[in-house]
């Protein structure tokens, strides 16, 4: 396990995508969510009421650059093998249609919002399932995330969550959909191939409040 952690580590810290972003326009960023729809789905401020749809807000200005080029061109590949593929029909269109300076100003607007999630909770009630550890690594959790690009998980949609998850470990067995996720990491992170246990991840990360303890938004 901790050869496994540490494989995280710094597959997390070498990412083959450039992190110098310039940090975009906030007020341009939210003209932009008004032009093109955002609002439908994500709602104009990030907060997803939605099941199944992510929240935008307080979300990593990093990550959300990150994800929306590669919605814009579905696949990243390093040394001809395929590192990131996210293949989403509505999200690859819309992505498509953006530019660089654009897809900055929507992820400033919506990582400057106030992020939406539990309050008031006790995270020491909370029961942490098996080998989330492993996703705490990157993703923060009841542990800090320092990663730019790794985005928050905690107070996410409970839906979205364990859709995401089903799709990454559906690729990791070679099992596709129309909606399509694909990390390099997926083999590692279910090393174990037991479906059963997202359900409690989804559960565990969607009951954290949205912005745990110690960490910041970059």
């Amino acid at each position: 396990m901790k050869s496994v952690i540490l494989f995280l580590i710094l597959a997390c810290s070498c990412f083959p995508v450039s992190l110098a972003w310039a940090f975009g326009s906030p007020p341009k960023g939210r003209a932009l969510v008004n032009e093109h729809g955002c609002g439908a789905c994500h709602a104009w401020d990030g907060s997803a009421r939605p099941e199944g749809i992510p929240k935008l807000a307080g979300q990593k200005y990093g990550y959300l650059v990150r994800a929306l080029t590669h919605l814009k061109f579905k696949e990243v590949t390093s040394d001809q093998e395929t590192v990131i593929r996210r293949i989403h029909p509505i999200m690859n269109e819309m992505a498509r249609s953006l530019k660089t300076t654009e897809i900055a100003d929507i992820a400033a607007f919506y990582s400057t919002r106030a992020c939406i999630g539990p309050v008031d909770v006790d995270v020491a009630n909370i029961v942490q399932p098996q080998g989330v550890e492993k996703c705490e690594v990157c993703h923060g959790g009841m542990r800090s995330n320092p990663w730019a690009d790794t985005p928050y998980l905690a107070g996410q949609d409970r839906a979205y969550l364990l859709a995401e998850l089903r799709r990454l470990w559906e690729d990791s067995k070679g099992q596709d959909d129309e909606v399509e996720r694909h990390h390099r990491l997926s083999e590692i992170m279910f090393d174990e191939g037991k479906q059963y246990k997202l359900e409690d991840l989804a559960d565990y990360f969607a009951a954290l409040p949205c912005r745990p303890p110690n960490v910041g938004n970059p």
